[in-house]
């Protein structure tokens, strides 16, 4: 049973990272997007 728990809380933070380096990737697009347009 334990394992099944390591499992599930291993996929829920890989999900959870997974998320938050799309979000960071597209905020450094975004922020990299507007520098070349100042510039």
């Amino acid at each position: 049973m334990f394992f099944v728990y390591m499992c599930l809380f291993c996929a829920y933070v890989y999900c959870v990272m997974g998320l938050l380096v799309k979000k960071w990737t597209l905020y450094v697009l975004n922020v990299v997007r507007k520098g070349a347009l100042v510039n």
